[in-house]
């Protein structure tokens, strides 16, 4: 009989060397991914990040885990068909919770419009799966938060919604929030900003008009909501917008309402010419007549892509009159663009798999593996951004952090981070210096001024 010998070890796929007469090799491939369920010793990027993944998704629903702060959504797994809804609410959270902790140190009362509350689309009975119920818990466990730290703030939130049944649905929802003063609305929001006006009165308020197209908040009627102490974050329905702008005489009245402009057309077309792609062309007119109509000091957006095709589906724009604010919606982006390449790859997997009938047995496929689109467009963005500071500071020999930074982050993809980098390698390479730091610092900040020494193309 023939035994196994134990002295001599085994090697690392876990066979021993003297198992055979069969195929060692079939079974190395099994004890090899047997050894990467070891989460510790996974190597490979997608593994940890797929790992990562179901570690997150098991806490959402672990009761001990209640209160971590980004288990008040569900997974995307259960936004199945509405993936660009779950990135959207993504967004809103972290964005909320960044705002309410910034103002309620400063401010006193903060009040929540939701202008086109809903809900739409619901699976869930609770509506967790809804922008006003994320917004009301995350309002809720931030006051709580600021109440621990000593500070009182009064928050309220303001739901309205347009269609009955929708609204008898949301009005239910309202009346059993605990912890903050809600109210539910029965209303088209563009003809109720007089109300919304008195309702927030002079508190900082944060107003998220999130449509399901591009009626119902014309420019010059939210106009005075534009000229609040506040934020204002806009759901821009890039993909039905493209579809339809210009196709009709009674589309380009409702676009007419969307722009505030009767001349927009010209101004588009204008711009089509300038930058040659409709896209930009579309977003440069948007956000140039909110920056007008809102006395905007910054205009940031960040794109959601449709989850399943390479193409963008809606932009999410941030209107607001403070630098901390574009700061704290680029930190945000940079969570959303991970979670974003997350979803989109394991909706391309999912589909690979479905279509092949078999999982993969031997690692990763080039659909994980492949930078996403997402991906792609930041390379760009981060190699035209680096091109056009180094003109401005060739131009302007002296600027301020502030004054870079309100220029180049409302650039999208475009983060703090990569602005410092791109700062401390032309100053280690003498084309520039950073007045006021000292050797120790990292970062920089407003504090610091840059000041050219050569030209940084030399």
């Amino acid at each position: 009989m023939r035994t196994t010998r134990t002295d001599l070890g085994a090697p690392r796929h876990g066979i021993p060397r003297r198992i055979r007469p069969f195929n060692c090799g079939i079974l190395a491939q099994w004890a090899n991914l047997k050894r990467l369920n070891n989460i510790s010793r996974i190597q490979n990027k997608w593994r940890r990040a797929n790992c990562k993944l179901k570690i997150i998704n098991k806490l959402r629903h672990t009761d001990r885990y209640q209160n971590i702060e980004f288990l008040a959504m569900r997974s995307f797994k259960e936004y199945e068909g509405r993936e660009q809804t779950y990135l959207k609410h993504f967004f809103l959270e972290h964005y909320l919770e960044r705002v309410i902790y910034n103002i309620g140190s400063k401010w006193k009362a903060f009040t929540y419009i939701d202008g086109f509350s809903g809900p739409w689309k619901s699976d869930d009975v609770d509506y967790h799966d809804t922008s006003f119920f994320i917004a009301s818990q995350k309002l809720s466990s931030a006051a709580e938060g600021l109440r621990k730290n000593g500070k009182e703030i009064n928050i309220k939130c303001l739901f309205i919604e347009k269609t009955r049944t929708a609204f008898e649905s949301l009005k239910e929802y309202t009346e059993s929030i605990d912890g903050l003063e809600a109210t539910a609305i029965n209303g088209r929001f563009e003809n109720l900003i007089p109300d919304i006006i008195n309702y927030i009165g002079s508190s900082f308020s944060f107003v998220f008009i999130d449509p399901t197209g591009w009626t119902g908040f014309s420019l010059e009627k939210i106009q005075p909501i534009l000229r609040l102490r506040g934020e204002v974050l806009i759901n821009f329905m890039y993909d039905h917008i493209n579809r339809f702008i210009g196709t009709t005489d009674l589309s380009e009245k409702s676009f007419e309402d969307l722009f505030g402009d009767k001349k927009w057309k010209a101004r588009f077309e204008n711009l089509l010419r300038n930058h040659g792609d409709r896209e930009n062309a579309i977003l440069k007119l948007y956000s140039d007549r909110l920056k007008e109509t809102g006395n905007y000091k910054y205009i940031a957006f960040t794109k959601i892509l449709n989850p399943k095709k390479d193409r963008s589906y809606f932009y999410l724009i941030n209107c607001g009159k403070n630098l901390k604010g574009l700061l704290e919606f680029r930190e945000v982006e940079q969570k959303l663009f991970e979670e974003q390449n997350l979803v989109r790859k394991s909706l391309k997997h999912s589909k690979q798999i479905e279509e092949s009938k078999q999982s993969e047995l031997f690692g990763p496929s080039e659909t994980l593996t492949k930078p996403g689109l997402m991906e792609e467009e930041r390379k760009v963005q981060l190699a035209w951004g680096k091109a056009w500071l180094a003109d401005l500071i060739n131009i302007s020999n002296t600027l301020t952090m502030d004054q870079i930074l309100s220029q180049a982050l409302e650039f999208p993809l475009i983060w703090k981070k990569d602005v410092d980098n791109w700062i401390f390698d032309w100053a280690s390479k003498n084309h520039i210096s950073i007045q006021n730091s000292t050797p120790r610092e990292k970062t920089l900040k407003a504090k610091h001024t840059i000041k050219k020494i050569k030209n940084i193309n030399d």
